[in-house]
């Protein structure tokens, strides 16, 4: 059995001076997102900026919904006007009715990645808050990617040293 201590952060990293400190810590980060208009998305920014760059610490983004939600808030990416997209337009050709400007809807996942400039193995899973099937799904899917990339991690570490001299490596 493997125990799991969570710390949760919340809040604007760049004013809360605890934070880098509980980055230091952490063995792995999961980003909670609900919205992802220009404010939101500004924060997030500000806290995925934040991880420390150095250490091979697995990431995993959970975009939490609303049971029987079929849209999200994004903002324009011409003018900024926040507009709501449906699951069903993602991938279609949309037209902002401020400043109408026509660009691609994205996809809320696809959204996140390109805002984020994610690489595709961080691993980007949508729960229904307050359907647990849905969230224990979720926590279970991010938890056996954490668990596989801690092993990793921690073997790629051992295994380092025996390289550099010359030895051969144990494997599991």
């Amino acid at each position: 059995d493997q125990a799991v201590h969570l710390e949760i952060l919340a809040g604007d990293p760049r004013v809360t001076p605890s934070w880098d400190d509980m980055l230091l810590k952490a063995n792995a980060f999961l980003l909670l997102v609900r919205f992802m208009d220009v404010i939101s998305l500004d924060k997030i920014r500000a806290i995925y900026r934040r991880i420390p760059g150095d250490q091979p610490i697995p990431l995993a983004i959970l975009i939490i919904r609303e049971e029987g939600e079929t849209d999200f808030k994004i903002s324009c990416p011409a003018c900024g006007q926040k507009l709501w997209v449906s699951d069903t337009e993602a991938d279609k050709r949309g037209r902002c009715p401020n400043c109408k400007k026509a660009f691609k809807l994205p996809s809320q996942t696809a959204h996140i990645k390109a805002q984020l400039m994610l690489p595709d193995n961080i691993p980007t899973i949508t729960a229904t808050r307050d359907k647990s099937t849905s969230c224990k799904g979720a926590l279970t899917n991010i938890m056996t990617y954490y668990l596989g990339a801690i092993k990793a991690a921690r073997e790629s570490t051992a295994a380092a040293p025996a390289a550099a001299q010359g030895m051969a490596s144990p494997t599991s």
